[in-house]
């Protein structure tokens, strides 16, 4: 069983002991409400404002290095659009639809002798060259009107195609009619029969 009984002694003490605790306590908390002095508040708020101002650089350090990458991005843009574009006025400019008619032009073999003249006759005006076409146009068909009036074939006959049609020449057809002095011939290939000279037909 746990004695109760304490001597004056000991009461004393722990008496005193708790006052000075207490004591202890008071004289804490009045030391926080302490006021510090000028000097101190004066060094705080220099401290604190220095510390603004290294903030405030510092941000103002990064938006300055942002707006000069951007200002390099811009720069470095532009100057790849000049280049392209300078590229672009460099390139020989295309002539319209003449990449169309280069297409579907069909163009026969002919000699170095006849290219030279060929040649020759496209170094003269527009209106020349038509001339000159009106005329071989002309040429041709004398030539040819006079030469298939020898010349015959019959219906169901294999010939090649030697002259006229730039389109057909070189190919191989079966003769559909056959005229006086032209013929009908199915290539294939070709939706309708190619109307002909019977002189520009070949067996």
């Amino acid at each position: 069983m746990t004695n109760l009984n304490t001597s004056p002694a000991t009461v004393s003490t722990t008496t005193s002991a708790i006052e000075e605790a207490l004591e202890a306590a008071k004289v804490a908390k009045v030391s926080k409400r302490v006021k510090i002095s000028d000097e101190e508040k004066e060094a705080h708020k220099a401290e604190h404002a220095a510390r603004v101002a290294a903030n405030k650089e510092a941000r103002s350090a990064r938006k300055e290095a942002r707006l000069a990458n951007l200002e390099e991005q811009r720069a470095a843009k532009k100057a790849a659009r000049e280049e392209k574009k300078a590229a672009k006025l460099a390139e020989p400019k295309k002539i319209p639809h003449l990449a169309k008619i280069e297409k579907n032009t069909v163009l026969p073999e002919i000699s170095e002798e006849l290219k030279n003249l060929v040649d020759a006759i496209s170094e003269l005006s527009a209106p020349e060259i038509s001339a000159a076409m009106a005329h071989l146009a002309y040429k041709f068909k004398v030539k040819q009107t006079i030469a298939s009036n020898s010349v015959t074939f019959e219906p169901g006959d294999t010939v090649k195609i030697v002259a006229g049609n730039a389109d057909v020449l070189g190919l191989t057809g079966t003769v559909q009619e056959v005229h006086r002095i032209r013929a009908l011939v199915n290539v294939p290939g070709f939706e309708r029969p190619v109307y002909t000279y019977t002189a520009d037909l070949e067996a």
